[in-house]
């Protein structure tokens, strides 16, 4: 295995823990989105569930993922770098919404591509 630079320690542990932030937070909102229709009652509060559940699941599948990209970008392996380019590309074009949601995403790509020969 490769000698792992400092930036892919710190993109990954950062990723990691974003990611895992990302499943906690999805798991939340799939159960609010499921009590709130319940508690409170109410078809605009039952249509709000109904369209924010399939959401919040893609979420979470995409926290999940993300989990794993960045734990095998970790142990340096080829299909972390992989996963990670290809998530942070995904992430710049749905960034692109935002004035400065693209930029983080950019840079890692820009980094991770420049150490690619050292993922095996």
């Amino acid at each position: 295995m490769a000698k792992r630079p400092m930036g892919v320690t710190i993109i990954a542990v950062i990723g990691i823990i974003f990611a895992i932030l990302g499943i906690l937070g999805s798991i939340a909102s799939l159960g609010i989105f499921t009590l709130i229709p319940t508690m409170v009652g109410g078809a605009e509060f039952t249509i709000l569930g109904a369209l924010m559940m399939p959401i919040m699941a893609l979420s979470l599948i995409i926290s999940i993922i993300s989990l794993l990209g960045f734990y095998w970008l970790l142990q340096m392996k080829k299909n972390g770098w992989t996963l990670t380019i290809v998530l942070q590309i995904i992430s710049i074009f749905t960034g692109l919404l935002t004035l400065v949601g693209w930029i983080i995403p950019l840079i890692i790509v820009i980094y991770l591509w420049m150490k690619k020969g050292l993922f095996k």
